[in-house]
């Protein structure tokens, strides 16, 4: 099944170094994204890995990442082993300061 949507989402975003660790929920369910950070000039891009509090699993990729003042926007696109669904799209993110 394809489906396009629009949500309000919160994102806790932590990264030092090369890491980085991404907790992001939406109504009852979190899911905390964890792995590895590259710089590419102004663009960032990260390969993690995925567990949810609902049991889900999988491999996302976040990439096209431009941190600008208040807000932060970039794609993604995943996959999860535990159900076979495939994920894909983009994210704007106002950062409070």
């Amino acid at each position: 099944m394809n489906v396009e949507r629009t949500t309000l989402e919160t994102a806790t975003v932590a990264h030092a170094g090369n890491a980085i660790t991404v907790d992001w929920t939406a109504g009852d369910r979190t899911c905390r994204l964890a792995g590895t950070y590259i710089q590419a000039g102004r663009l960032g891009a990260a390969q993690t890995s995925y567990a949810c509090s609902d049991g889900e699993a999988g491999d996302m990729a976040l990439f096209e990442l431009h941190k600008r003042d208040g807000f932060l926007t970039g794609r993604f696109q995943g996959h999860a082993i535990t159900n076979g669904c495939d994920y894909r799209g983009r994210v704007s993110a106002f950062v409070p300061e």
